[in-house]
């Protein structure tokens, strides 16, 4: 009865007990899995520093770069087997590299899915570009940003939960707008995209590389002081473009959450009896 989530049974008596059995063993209740991702922007030169080693297998023809992997850890890396450590050092290792100039955090999504569910996060804007026709006129949006899906199931050891595996499916995108080169007032979204699939251990991190961003900036050059000179400055002076690379790393670290493990909101009284504890008199 799937209205009433119940089940009957009917049989002999030793069939019954079997099957009460067997339904004891199979009616257990989803493992929850909490996705803990890091994105990480950094330059090329801090990316190769820091021994990482990003590669893409096809470049088409509108920027797309597509990275598959069959096997475990080519489009990635795995942070050593001490997973519980690991996990703790990474926030503070990229935050450590946030500090020393050496790359930004852009974002840092935690969430919480069922075993074998897809969990989605995304980290970006959007663009409204207005579209014209002879009668109506409407806005699009196109997304850009980092949209990561991660797909978690647990691998259980039933002699030792210490032993549990993770296994990962990784979706990664990256989509920037073209600066300068718009068609019909509609900038083209330069996307990379990556995928895998990893065997961790729980609570282990895992990094994916392999999404270039391509800055495209002004620079300019020129005598000092003279090249500041109205008019008389243009002769002092070069102005060009540059373009710059930015490597963007994904650290996903999945976590086995237990029920009694999730802690109940507080009620609306107990939230208004800490407000007023915090509250500072005059």
């Amino acid at each position: 009865d799937l209205l009433g989530n119940s089940l009957i049974l009917e049989g002999s008596k030793t069939h019954v007990v079997w099957m009460e059995k067997l339904v004891q063993v199979w009616d257990r209740p989803l493992p929850l899995i909490r996705i803990e991702a890091h994105l990480f922007e950094t330059s090329e030169t801090h990316s190769r520093q820091l021994g990482l080693e990003f590669r893409g297998k096809s470049v088409s023809t509108d920027g797309t770069v597509s990275i598959t992997d069959q096997g475990p850890f080519t489009a990635g890396l795995a942070l050593g087997p001490a997973a519980a450590s690991q996990a703790l050092r990474v926030d503070a290792v990229l935050r450590l590299l946030q500090s020393e100039g050496k790359g930004r955090m852009l974002s840092r999504p935690v969430v919480v899915t069922l075993n074998n569910i897809e969990a989605e996060m995304n980290s970006g804007s959007v663009l409204h570009i207005k579209i014209s026709t002879e009668k109506t006129s409407r806005l699009q949006e196109l997304k850009t940003g980092i949209t990561l899906r991660v797909t978690p199931r647990l691998i259980e050891d039933s002699d030792n939960h210490s032993n549990d595996r993770i296994w990962l499916k990784i979706y990664a995108e990256t989509s920037n707008p073209i600066e300068g080169s718009s068609i019909d007032g509609i900038p083209p979204i330069n996307t990379q995209r990556a995928q895998t699939q990893v065997f961790v251990k729980d609570g282990q991190p895992f990094l994916l590389g392999g999404l270039i961003k391509n800055r495209t900036g002004e620079s300019q050059s020129g005598v000092p002081f003279f090249k500041d000179l109205p008019f008389l400055g243009t002769f002092f002076r070069t102005s060009g473009s540059n373009n710059s690379f930015d490597h963007v790393m994904v650290f996903v670290t999945p976590t086995r959450v237990f029920a009694d493990e999730i802690q109940e909101l507080p009620e609306f009284s107990e939230l208004e009896q800490i407000k007023k504890t915090l509250e500072i008199k005059p």
